[in-house]
């Protein structure tokens, strides 16, 4: 979404960003991931919005407030 209106990101969203792009090579194998990226980006915002809210979480994982 942010390629999109030309949005940069924060230097903490960057590091967010980054922590979990490591994340998710450690999860999937190359060719996985290799399948899954365009495909999450190719979704409509509402879809991909409504995909992040349903998976699952990390296993530490702490819910929010």
């Amino acid at each position: 979404m942010r390629e999109a209106v030309g949005a940069a990101m924060t230097a903490m969203e960057r590091a967010e960003y980054d922590a979990a792009i490591l994340g998710l090579r450690e999860a999937l194998d190359e060719r996985d991931l290799a399948t899954a990226w365009p495909e999450g980006r190719a979704l409509p915002p509402e879809a991909a919005v409504a995909a992040a809210v349903e998976a699952p979480t990390g296993a530490g994982s702490q819910p929010g407030p």
